[in-house]
């Protein structure tokens, strides 16, 4: 905590990686997780208190980079995609501190350093890659890669070619910084296996585009006329296919769309009702009726899809809840009894998705259903009238022949009973809007002629 503090006091600008949406949904990214530093002459030593005078070399040479990747919890920025590109370059300039030294907290801690090969020490410069065409969100999905591998990974997205060479250190403004150190290094101990011993050199050849003919026989004949004589030249030609282009093919584009069903089955009205208000109860009616048109189930943000009318009109359920009613589409279903057109509910559905004896059942069961009993004692008068095998006046009485159901209904209501609807109206017009013929008749028998859709007014089950 004491070395991040002051990495946060001591730098000119702390950049984090954050992200911006635009209000079309776009976004983009800003600041590359890096602390900026316009002192140079911080060292690494010097950082958290921790100063030590045994410290070797005790020069300037021990100053921090000028630019230092921030680190903690949560900055390797890795997801399930990978890691992020920068974060991967970030590290491994720190790692062989190309730009200067680690903080003495992250050496002491055993980061950094040099490769040790044979006794002598290594540094790896990856300047000769293409660095600056990759991404800085590329992300790299690998649990662990070591370096070489890396650089070929790189190599590949970027079309080019990867060769490898040893150079010494010395003093170039490329390397001077190794350069200084070896010197103070030899100055102190005088032990060369503890000197940078040569730069592991990685370049890459761009093939993005391909060589031109004859580009060997004119270098040729260029060092010829600089007096630079090749001793022995066989120049020949041959047949090759250069790739000069990759792409990388990804998942398919997916644009989001944000829609808001918070006003869907606006259940406002009903919660009103619930609370005694007296207006809710009147708009809640209105709600009521009006669930049942196709133009309140256009007004809902989201829909249930239930398949397609033909080849493109999508059927769009009417009402709300278990009873709305769905029209599918059976013009090519084989079946004795079924129409162009089948209206189902949510709740037969459901029935249906259970197994097919649950459907039977409920067909059965609301086959012939319209107007049921729902006072208090229906349970107990319907369990009693299941079991009488005599007929009992106002229990299991049945309807006097050519008598009109509405009269009876009255009568019934007069001595107290309830009754409602507990089949919903078919609320769709059928393509067959009118009552079939008796076999040998002109007078209709008075049953739809759709088994499936019938007319308007008719019950949903039959």
């Amino acid at each position: 905590d004491n070395l991040k503090n002051e990495l946060d006091l001591k730098a000119t600008s702390k950049e984090v990686l954050t992200k911006f949406i635009n209000p079309d949904g776009t976004h983009f990214f800003e600041g590359l997780d890096v602390y900026r530093f316009g002192n140079t002459s911080i060292t690494s030593d010097g950082l958290a208190g921790m100063e030590d005078q045994n410290t070797i070399p005790k020069s300037n040479s021990l100053k921090i980079p000028d630019i230092f990747p921030v680190t903690g919890q949560g900055f390797a920025r890795r997801s399930s995609r990978g890691i992020p590109f920068y974060r991967v370059s970030q590290a491994l300039s720190a790692l062989f501190q190309e730009r200067g030294y680690l903080p003495k907290e992250y050496r002491d801690a055993g980061f950094g350093g040099t490769i040790d090969f044979r006794g002598y020490k290594y540094v790896v410069d990856f300047s000769g890659l293409p660095l600056d065409q990759i991404p800085n969100m590329y992300y790299l999905d690998f649990d662990k890669i070591d370096l070489l591998s890396l650089c070929q990974e790189i190599c590949d997205i970027t079309s080019h070619d990867l060769f490898v060479s040893l150079l010494p250190v010395i003093d170039h403004p490329a390397c001077e910084f190794l350069h200084e150190y070896n010197l103070e290094i030899f100055d102190e101990t005088e032990d060369p296996a503890t000197m940078i011993a040569g730069i592991i050199r990685i370049d890459a050849i761009d093939r993005s585009f391909a060589p031109q003919p004859g580009a060997i026989k004119s270098y040729i004949d260029d060092l010829a006329d600089n007096n630079i004589f090749v001793e022995n030249q066989d120049v020949g030609f041959e047949v090759s296919n250069v790739t000069t282009d990759k792409f990388v093919a990804g998942a398919q584009e997916v644009d989001m769309y944000f829609f808001s069903n918070h006003k869907d089955r606006d259940t406002l009205q009903e919660r009103r009702a619930r609370a005694g208000s007296v207006g809710g109860r009147s708009n809640l009616h209105l709600l009521e009726s009006e669930q049942w048109s196709l133009a309140t189930s256009l007004k809902q943000q989201i829909l249930p899809f239930y398949g397609f009318l033909g080849d493109k009109a999508v059927t769009i359920p009417r009402g709300f809840g278990a009873y709305q009613q769905i029209m599918l589409d059976a013009k090519n279903l084989d079946a004795h009894g079924v129409g162009n057109y089948y209206i189902a509910t949510e709740m037969e559905l459901r029935a249906a998705s259970v197994s097919y004896e649950s459907w039977e059942e409920f067909l059965l069961y609301y086959s012939e259903r319209y107007i049921d009993e729902v006072g208090q004692y229906q349970a107990i008068e319907g369990e009693i009238a299941s079991q009488m095998t005599v007929e009992v006046e106002g229990i299991n009485s049945q309807l006097p022949d050519g008598s009109l159901m509405s009269t009876n209904l009255r009568e019934l209501l007069e001595d107290g009973r309830q009754f409602a609807v507990s089949v919903p109206r078919c609320v769709f017009n059928s393509d067959k809007p009118n009552c079939a013929f008796s076999p040998g008749s002109i007078v209709q028998d008075g049953y739809p002629a759709s088994p499936c859709s019938p007319p308007f007014g008719y019950p949903l089950y039959y």
